[in-house]
C-alpha cells in the first residue's frame, strides 16, 4: 500500500496537467465556434466616409451607445498608428483590441454595388474586414485566431473571391473551414 501511495502523486500531476489540456482545448474551440457564429455581415453605400464607416461598424458591433464609441475609439487609434487600408490586396482591416465588445468579432462590410468606396481614404477598395478582440483574460487566445484570419486574408486569394461574390452564407462556410485547418493545425502541435 505503501508504494501504491508513493506512486499516486505523479499520476496526479499527469491528470492535472491534462485536464488543464483540456480546459485550453475547450476554450479555443468555444472561441473559433464564437467568431463563426457571430461572423457579420453588412453593405453600405458607397459614399460613405471614412468617419461614418466606424459609426456604422460601431453600430453593427454592439448595441450599447458607450460601447459603440469605445470600438469607433479604438479603431481610430490602431488606424492613426499604421493605416490598415491595403490597396494592393483590395480590402481594408480594422482591427484592434477594445472593451466595446465581450467577445471577439470579425465581420466583413462591402458596397452595396460591390464598387469601390468613393471616399479617398479608402484608395479604391469596395471591402472592409473589422476584426475586434475583447480586452479579457482571453486575449492571447482571441489574438491567435484572429491572427489566423488576417493571415488567410492575404494568403488565401480564394478568400477574396468568396468575398467578392457577396454572400454572408458562403464567406462563413470558407471560414469555417479555414478556422477547422487552423484548429487541427492547433490540436496537432499539442501532441
Amino acid at each position: 500500500m505503501v508504494y501504491k501511495y508513493e506512486r499516486m502523486p505523479g499520476k496526479q500531476e499527469e491528470a492535472d496537467e491534462f485536464i488543464v489540456q483540456l480546459e485550453e482545448i475547450n476554450l479555443v474551440a468555444a472561441q473559433i465556434n464564437t467568431v463563426i457564429k457571430y461572423m457579420d455581415f453588412f453593405k453600405v453605400d458607397n459614399r460613405i466616409t471614412f468617419e461614418e464607416l466606424l459609426i456604422a461598424v460601431g453600430e453593427r458591433m454592439s448595441p450599447y451607445s458607450d460601447r459603440r464609441e469605445m470600438i469607433r475609439e479604438d479603431i481610430l487609434r490602431r488606424e492613426r498608428i499604421s493605416t490598415q487600408v491595403f490597396a494592393e490586396f483590395g480590402f481594408a482591416l480594422l482591427h484592434t483590441r477594445t472593451k466595446g465588445v465581450i467577445r471577439p468579432a470579425f465581420s466583413v462590410c462591402m458596397t452595396r454595388d460591390l464598387q469601390a468606396f468613393l471616399d479617398p481614404y479608402f484608395k479604391g477598395i469596395a471591402v472592409v474586414f473589422v476584426m475586434l478582440v475583447p480586452m479579457d483574460d482571453k486575449i492571447s487566445v482571441n489574438n491567435e485566431i484572429l491572427g489566423h484570419i488576417s493571415s488567410m486574408l492575404i494568403e488565401e486569394i480564394e478568400f477574396m473571391d468568396v468575398v467578392a461574390g457577396g454572400d454572408k452564407e458562403e464567406i462563413r462556410s470558407y471560414l469555417s473551414k479555414s478556422l477547422k485547418k487552423y484548429f487541427k493545425k492547433y490540436l496537432w502541435g499539442l501532441s
